[in-house]
């Protein structure tokens, strides 16, 4: 598998999608809180958390080399 940074962040652009779409929300929408804090918001927060902590390593990521030279040669 290529590691590539490009790749990734299509990757977790496609995984935002899927997680912010309508259906998923629906899913949340509920009557219920956790610390009188509706559960819809909770998941909003959390997810858009997660996507910025996976955003912030796959930019500060080095690509990995294959080949290195040696310095020697």
């Amino acid at each position: 598998m290529i590691n590539n940074k490009k790749q990734k962040n299509i990757t977790l652009s496609f995984l935002l999608m899927l997680l912010f779409c309508y259906p998923i929300f629906t899913i949340f929408n509920k009557k219920t809180f956790i610390g009188n804090i509706p559960i819809l918001y909770i998941y909003i927060a959390v997810s858009w958390l997660v996507a910025l902590i996976f955003l912030i390593i796959s930019a500060e990521a080095k690509p990995f080399k294959k080949h290195q030279k040696n310095k020697n040669e």
